[in-house]
């Protein structure tokens, strides 16, 4: 069962990340998203690059979308004769550097973060540490994991408030994990292959659990803390994305109101 909430967490994942990309560029421009995101921005495109390249395909696209990001070639792209196993490859590549990248931030200067998230106190009062680790297969514990939403909101932004950021380390971390996790992807390229390369991925980690314990027990334990705050703060972002887009509409409401008043008189 841990498998397939570990499918679930992880396309959710997957799927946010893409989700929030693409609101960005639309209300921010492809290129100053990006640029805001240039450690990810350059990981993610050379991965997707190598993985055209060593297929025999020329890369496509610039490092850095272009301002406009739905006149981005890499949307629309014709990548030719078995063309979608060449964007698995390099969707694979890509998602490889951007875990990569999640997991040694999270070993190297996010463990004292991620640790005062899932064992704060109001959470573990409220019997939640971590995602949780069972497949809804009922109403009940669907919404169960509906109302855990707000509360990893809670332990993320308690755990970001306890945390020095004098040190270079926290602000580091924060950053890193956050612009990795939306590009964990290949947002710019073929969903459809990022969706195959995620099942995949699944299945490879489940068929590797059953058969080597240890990989189960990493799954279970440090690994699933990292999900866990992954999933926490694509969550954040999303809804903070969500709430300046809905003010920003209200007041460009208001302002056309007020110019088609002032036009009026």
């Amino acid at each position: 069962m841990i498998y397939l909430a570990f499918g679930m967490w992880f396309i959710l994942i997957l799927l946010t990340g893409m989700g929030l990309y693409r609101l960005w560029t639309k209300f921010l421009g492809g290129a100053l998203v990006d640029w805001l995101m240039l450690p990810a921005s350059m990981a993610s495109e050379m991965a997707y690059s190598l993985g055209r390249l060593i297929t025999g395909r020329p890369a496509y696209g610039g490092l850095i979308s272009p301002k406009n990001a739905a006149a981005d070639p890499c949307r629309n792209a014709i990548s030719g004769k078995h063309g979608f196993l060449v964007s698995i490859l390099a969707s694979s590549l890509t998602m490889l550097v951007g875990m990569t990248a999640v997991l040694l931030l999270a070993k190297f200067l996010g463990d004292d973060v991620i640790s005062s998230m899932v064992t704060n106190e109001w959470l573990t009062n409220l019997g939640f540490t971590s995602l949780p680790q069972e497949f809804p297969t009922s109403w009940d514990m669907l919404w169960d994991q509906v109302q855990y939403q707000l509360v990893l909101l809670r332990g993320i932004t308690q755990a970001w408030a306890d945390r020095d950021w004098l040190t270079w380390q926290v602000p580091v971390f924060v950053y890193g994990s956050a612009i990795f996790a939306v590009r964990l992807g290949p947002v710019r390229h073929d969903q459809r292959a990022m969706l195959a390369v995620a099942v995949i991925a699944v299945g490879l980690v489940a068929a590797a659990g059953s058969l080597f314990p240890p990989v189960a027990d990493a799954l279970t334990g440090d690994f699933w803390h990292i999900l866990t705050y992954t999933w926490a703060t694509l969550l954040f972002l999303l809804v903070i994305t969500l709430m300046i887009m809905a003010v920003a509409g209200i007041l460009k409401l208001f302002t056309k109101a007020s110019s088609s008043q002032t036009a009026s008189e």
